[in-house]
């Protein structure tokens, strides 16, 4: 379907943004996590390398593609940014050929603590321990109250979802004595998976020599900063940007971890250096977007057809 028809048909839902899509050309901003092909994918945040170029070439066929240092710069006829949130390795070897054949520009927002260790993210982590079958094998079977085995008839992701409530709201470094405790207690053990490996430097040094391709940070820790404590946020935020600075890669562009972020944490942005922050939210950029408040859709394991029709949708759809 042509952008023209898109106007059309969504001037029935979204009335007051397709009229003003009509003279303001939108922006939208995709944000992906993982390209790979796995079995499963209890988050549903990875798109298999086939449907990503799938999903590239309706994009490129139907609207300009840009770079982050485009954002704010006035445009002809609808856009599309790509980003990529955490600093998967399957980022250079899943999407990262498929951008450079295709000449796509793309931004990647970094943990900048996780790069070059061997260790998985936190929710990755926990879901490696809780799925295993020797899970909750070992006495004692309980974490904090929280059962590690899950009772008859649910499934591991209701314990997950207890213990990720519980433990995104600690500190990073009580997360690890956290996860050290979770693993001794499931009986499953402490060994990262070669498919959830971090980007090391070297790899991001060949992501950011790429044409077309710019980083970003994303804190230190993948930091939740809303209703933290103003300083720990600036640690965070401060850290990760002088890291990039360290590594040659200085960079104005953030995206608050999980989307989530208060006044303090745009505070900590503008004292850190950074210029552009990003959220999670699903619509389009417009020219009176605050640039420390910029939407963004996060694309799931969808098909094609669902794809098409979400970004249809978000271009229309309302700010906040």
């Amino acid at each position: 379907m042509s952008w023209s028809m898109d106007r059309i048909k969504g001037v029935s839902h979204f009335p007051v943004n397709a009229l003003r899509n009509l003279w303001e050309a939108p922006l939208l901003v995709l944000g992906y996590h993982r390209i790979a092909n796995f079995e499963t994918d209890p988050f549903g945040i990875t798109v298999t390398p086939e449907a990503f170029r799938r999903q590239l070439v309706w994009l490129a066929e139907n609207f300009d593609v840009i770079g982050a240092e485009d954002i704010m710069k006035p445009r002809r006829r609808p856009a599309i940014m790509l980003t990529f949130d955490d600093g998967y390795s399957d980022n250079v070897t899943g999407a990262l050929p498929v951008l450079h054949q295709m000449r796509l520009p793309a931004l990647l927002f970094l943990a900048t603590g996780y790069v070059n260790r061997k260790r998985e993210f936190l929710w990755d982590a926990l879901e490696r321990i809780l799925s295993d079958g020797n899970a909750g094998r070992r006495a004692p079977l309980v974490y904090r109250g929280i059962r590690l085995l899950p009772e008859p008839g649910r499934n591991w992701m209701d314990t997950f979802d207890r213990l990720w409530d519980l433990l995104q709201a600690m500190s990073p470094s009580a997360q690890a004595r956290a996860l050290r405790e979770i693993s001794g207690k499931a009986g499953v053990p402490a060994r990262p998976r070669p498919s959830h490996r971090i980007m090391s430097l070297g790899e991001v040094r060949s992501w950011a020599s790429t044409p077309g391709m710019s980083v970003g940070g994303h804190t230190r820790s993948h930091f939740i900063l809303a209703g933290r404590p103003p300083a720990s946020q600036r640690s965070e935020v401060r850290g990760s940007y002088l890291d990039l600075r360290r590594w040659g890669l200085e960079s104005p562009y953030f995206a608050y971890p999980n989307g989530q972020y208060d006044q303090a944490s745009i505070l900590a942005l503008k004292d850190s250096g950074y210029r552009f922050a990003f959220t999670t939210r699903s619509c389009a950029v417009r020219r009176s977007t605050s640039p420390w408040e910029l939407p963004r859709m996060l694309v799931g394991s969808w098909t094609l057809g669902d794809f098409k029709g979400y970004v249809r949708r978000a271009f229309v759809r309302g700010w906040r």
